[in-house]
């Protein structure tokens, strides 16, 4: 569930981020919100071919700010995948050109369905499904991330995720850490039910704080510290930090 749930929502803001730097007064108007909502769209097909983005309810502020009054990506077949309502992206530290500014980009979650994001992404690979709701702030320059903080919860009755997700987390622990077997055996499971889900990452002085907390076919409680400068996190989203080649 970390992975995938983290990929799907950071790859949509990352994108919405790229967008701010481009932004106009025009975007206001309803051919800019539509012309703005094809952009994201087809910034999004090499990663979930058939999904699309809508921007409803564009706004352009200052310092530099684009709200939106929700942000929807949705399947081919219309179904919302991730509803952020509202969305902002703001810019810091305007440089030229825009594009190398430092961003921050984020929302309310107001629903993740991660059937449709398992079928979005991974053509239903992941045999996940649930819904989750929450929070998620994402700051970064130059189109990469710096920082994540997102806060989530699931909703009855709960849901499944594929168990290999959870073995990918043993990966971030240190070699002797006792809590790589337990992950590692829930991996040798095909599919996780949990009634309860929690995931929050957070930003805590010099390190990034993971916390997974999953009650169902088993009881998990999981905190794992990562150093900011280590890029095992970003490796494991398969996403690229700052500082790192594209």
């Amino acid at each position: 569930m970390v992975k995938y749930i983290l990929r799907g929502i950071t790859v949509l803001l990352l994108v919405l981020s790229v967008s701010a730097a481009a932004a106009a007064v025009w975007i206001q108007s309803p051919s800019g919100e539509r012309a703005a909502s094809r952009w994201l769209t087809g910034q999004l097909q090499p990663s979930a071919p058939g999904t699309r983005v809508d921007l409803e309810g564009v706004k352009l502020h200052w310092p530099p700010t684009l709200t939106a009054k929700q942000a929807v990506w949705s399947s081919g077949d219309g179904q919302p995948i991730l509803l952020l309502a509202p969305a902002h992206v703001s810019l810091a530290g305007l440089r030229f050109p825009p594009g190398r500014s430092g961003w921050e980009a984020g929302g309310p979650v107001t629903r993740l369905d991660l059937a449709l994001l398992d079928r979005a992404i991974a053509g239903g690979g992941w045999k996940s499904d649930g819904f989750l709701h929450g929070s998620v702030n994402i700051r970064g320059r130059d189109g990469r991330m710096e920082d994540i903080d997102l806060k989530l919860e699931s909703e009855r009755p709960g849901g499944h995720l594929n168990s290999k997700s959870l073995e990918g987390l043993a990966e971030m622990l240190p070699p002797d850490d006792p809590r790589r077997v337990p992950l590692q055996m829930l991996g040798a499971k095909d599919v996780f039910h949990f009634d309860v889900g929690k995931l929050d990452l957070t930003t805590e002085g010099e390190h990034r704080v993971l916390r997974l907390f999953l009650d169902g076919d088993h009881l998990l409680d999981l905190t794992v510290r990562i150093p900011k400068e280590s890029k095992l996190l970003f490796r494991f989203l398969g996403l690229k930090s700052t500082g790192e080649k594209r």
